[in-house]
């Protein structure tokens, strides 16, 4: 994937996530994953590469509207902890909801 597909892809994931437009004062929570394996596990069609360059770019876009990114390391063994403190399954949907909360403006 090129640089200016991740520029793309952020920019959709912003506005689907609700992180797009103005930031400042905000703090914006983005995901990163300590390795393929990891990132797979929640985004099985993204490979960890690509993640970071969508991060990078929308880490950018962000700070140029004002907002301070800080990352948010996701792991499984977490998200494990999460599904049996609530005691639910696990499937995509579960998976989605998680990063989701961890992708977020405070």
């Amino acid at each position: 994937m090129s640089w200016q597909e991740a520029k793309t892809a952020a920019q959709e994931w912003a506005e689907a996530a609700g992180f797009a437009g103005e930031l400042r004062g905000r703090m914006l929570l983005l995901p990163s994953f300590d390795s393929d394996e990891d990132c797979r596990f929640f985004l099985p069609d993204r490979g960890l590469g690509f993640h970071r360059m969508m991060v990078k770019a929308a880490a950018r876009t962000a700070r140029k509207a004002g907002a301070q990114v800080i990352p948010v390391l996701v792991r499984p063994k977490d998200y494990r902890g999460w599904l049996r403190a609530g005691e639910i399954e696990d499937s995509p949907a579960r998976r989605a909801e998680y990063l989701k909360d961890k992708t977020k403006v405070v």
